[in-house]
């Protein structure tokens, strides 16, 4: 085979192979995922930060414990009754990020119920 075909042949074999993310867009998860337990009275407020790039996201909870969680997603409160779980125990919640972020979470239940947390952006 003639090497003036085999390279445009083999470029266009690499560009059919590329990936999706390539395209510009990728789901990622900005924070977590992050356990905690419930407590019964005077919930421990777990804090922490971190980094993203400002503009919409969601923040993410999955339980199938029926847990009451309380989020603050710089210094926005957010608070997640049971009833806000679908089927699959998952709750979202829409957010808008900046660059650095702080989140502080506290969650009610019986004992050993968990919530998982986590933020996701499509950047």
């Amino acid at each position: 085979m003639n090497r003036i075909l085999v390279v445009p042949l083999l470029l266009l074999g690499l560009l059919a192979l590329a990936p999706a993310s390539w395209s510009g867009e990728a789901n990622l998860t900005r924070f977590g995922p992050q356990t905690y337990d419930a407590v019964a009275s005077d919930p421990a407020v777990f804090s922490r930060t971190f980094r993203a790039v400002a503009g919409p996201a969601s923040l993410v909870l999955r339980s199938e414990d029926g847990v009451e969680a309380q989020v603050s997603i710089n210094g926005r409160d957010i608070v997640v009754e049971p009833d806000r779980f679908d089927e699959n125990g998952r709750a979202r919640v829409p957010l808008t990020l900046e660059r650095d972020n702080s989140i502080a979470v506290s969650v009610l239940g019986e004992q050993g119920a968990r919530v998982e947390v986590r933020v996701n952006q499509l950047t």
